[in-house]
């Protein structure tokens, strides 16, 4: 190995200290910019999903001119144009319930779930039949063409809206305002895009999730959506130059204990930045962001990270879902179904977490006054118990199980303990699953990285052990603002067609913001503001702290409401969750 590393040795400490030099200028531009640096950036206003809206746009129109012909002369009347239909609320429901058909809606279209045979990131989409999956569809796919095209391709028609081709944009819908849950036409106004593309007033939707979509619109509109040069270097700076000068150090044998911490600490770095990647909110399109966190985290770490990142979103669409949150079930150890709540049992354990000297976080500090948190209590309570089938009622309390397994905690040992320890066997897997997808360049690549990475451990054990302390800290960060938080069963959220499922209220009642600034949001990534992150995942996060008050607005519409606590509040709910998972 010495005779290997030798005549390479001069030549890596050059790239290794040209690297750093390079992402020092970048981060000095990103803390003292030039000025255009501060307002230009990519340029992202979610330009493919303005083209597919054109597409649906258009389809909608050619179906609406085949129903005139026919002599329907109306919308929803179901009449078939080629293959496609306008087709109603009454009709869309009639066929799911009816016939059994499995519909749902993405975007006004009208998708039959029953021709997609594999989804890449799991078979959770039965979870949407007979709903609008547009909230959850957006948070992924919004600079997806390839998901995008999908839909149109498994389109049987676009679902009718009154609304299509109106331009005016009302203020209060703009600003988020919500109405009563059932919702009327005339409780948020439509809102569409400058092209006319796009509309928020989906019929099959309330009119929390109006307000969520129409704010979502003003933002995209507004250019929210877009990644600042200043930011830009930033992140490269803060991850690439403590990486590139910790390797320097170690590998010139200036400190191999300084260089190990300026390395954990560009780890540290690399998965926030890697996170804001994998949810597409640094470059304008998918594919982009898949490439660069694969064959960066690949040369870099010797894992490919765009897996990890895409079973992420999964998280963002299910938060706190037993059985669906990958977050949950990503490790070797599952989380129980019995830490599903159900209905009035687990809102009553709600209500003596309140009761007792050591409050939840939830109940610690709230947007909302004390008496609509207990009204909202009341009602998240009552939704609930709408939500429970007879098959997935949890225990009485009298026979309530004992804590068997390690609960949340897996998450952290998965990251700091376990995937380390069965690397060999991810890399294996890694190298199975490229070569039976063809993807034989991949394979190639783990394959030797792995390779590399044992062979010349006296110049790759910087990156192993920053990677195992900064993915460590990554993930007890993440676990504070979920595992303690409210959890139900499939069944529970899901299980009935007649209960409407908010998305807007999903994300808001099963996570929880820390008390942010400056300070705390560096460290921990801007992760103080999650409930924003959750329901805005793709806008860069530097841009959360200007857009709470707006969210807070939103969830005040909800049955949920805003629930913020101090960082050491919740690492002791986390810490009794540990103690006590059921």
């Amino acid at each position: 190995m010495e005779s290997l590393a030798s005549p390479l040795h001069s030549i890596v400490l050059n790239l290794e200290l040209c690297a750093a030099i390079v992402a020092g200028v970048c981060l000095v531009l990103g803390y003292f910019p030039l000025p255009f640096m501060r307002t230009r950036g990519n340029g992202d206003r979610l330009q493919l999903l303005q083209a597919h809206r054109q597409k649906v746009a258009a389809m909608r129109e050619r179906a609406q001119k085949a129903a005139q012909r026919s002599g329907g002369g109306t919308e929803g009347v179901g009449v078939a144009s080629e293959r496609l239909q306008v087709i109603s609320k009454k009709e869309f429901e009639a066929a799911v319930r009816e016939r059994g058909a499995q519909w749902c809606v993405v975007e006004h279209v009208v998708v039959d779930l029953e021709r997609f045979k594999h989804h890449p990131g799991g078979q959770f989409l039965s979870n949407f039949i007979g709903r609008d999956a547009t909230p959850w569809f957006l948070i992924a796919h919004s600079k997806s063409e390839k998901a995008m095209r999908m839909v149109r391709a498994l389109a049987v028609g676009v679902l009718s809206c009154e609304c299509f081709g109106r331009a005016a944009v009302e203020a209060e819908a703009r600003a988020g305002a919500g109405g009563d849950r059932e919702g009327t036409n005339d409780s948020v106004a439509c809102v569409t895009s400058g092209e006319g593309v796009a509309c928020v007033r989906s019929p099959l939707l309330h009119t929390e999730d109006w307000s969520y979509l129409a704010l979502r619109e003003e933002l995209r509109e507004g250019g929210a959506f877009e990644n600042t040069y200043q930011w830009m270097c930033v992140d490269i700076g803060e991850v690439y130059f403590p990486t590139a000068l910790g390797l320097y150090l170690c590998h010139a044998h200036v400190s191999a204990w300084a260089g190990v911490a300026l390395v954990s600490l560009g780890a540290i770095r690399q998965g926030m930045f890697f996170h804001d990647i994998g949810h597409f909110s640094v470059f304008t399109s998918a594919a982009t962001a898949q490439r660069f966190n694969r064959w960066f985290s690949l040369m870099l770490w010797a894992l490919d990270f765009h897996k990890p990142t895409a079973i992420h979103q999964i998280h963002h669409a299910f938060v706190n879902i037993v059985g669906l949150d990958t977050a949950l079930e990503m490790g070797p150890i599952k989380t129980h179904p019995a830490m599903g709540l159900d209905g009035a049992e687990g809102h009553a354990s709600d209500s003596e977490d309140e009761a007792s000297p050591h409050p939840s976080p939830r109940s610690c500090a709230s947007s909302s006054s004390s008496s609509s948190s207990s009204s909202s209590s009341s009602s998240s309570s009552s939704s609930s118990t709408a939500l429970t089938t007879p098959s997935t009622a949890s225990p009485s309390s009298g026979s309530r199980p004992h804590p068997t397994h390690m609960g949340v905690l897996q998450n952290v040992l998965f990251y700091a303990v376990l995937i380390w320890l069965v690397w060999p066997y991810y890399v294996y897997e890694a190298v199975v699953g490229s070569a039976a997808s063809g993807e034989y360049l991949l394979m190639s690549a783990v394959a030797v990285r792995f390779a590399a990475s044992l062979y010349l451990w006296q110049w790759t054990y910087p990156l192993c052990i920053g990677a195992v302390l900064g993915f460590a800290y990554f993930a007890i960060t993440g676990s504070l603002n979920h595992f303690h938080m409210t959890m139900r069963t499939r069944d529970q959220v899901f299980g009935s067609l007649d209960n409407y499922v908010s998305f807007v209220e999903l994300q808001s009642d099963t996570v929880q913001n820390t008390h942010s600034n400056a300070l705390s949001d560096w460290l921990l990534g801007h992760f103080t503001l999650h409930i924003e992150h959750h329901l805005f995942p793709m806008l860069p996060r530097r841009r959360y702290n200007a857009l709470q008050l707006r969210v807070q607005r939103l969830v005040a519409s909800t049955s949920a409401h805003y629930a913020v606590c101090a960082q050491s509040q919740a690492i002791a709910a986390f810490n009794r969750k540990l103690q006590n998972p059921f």
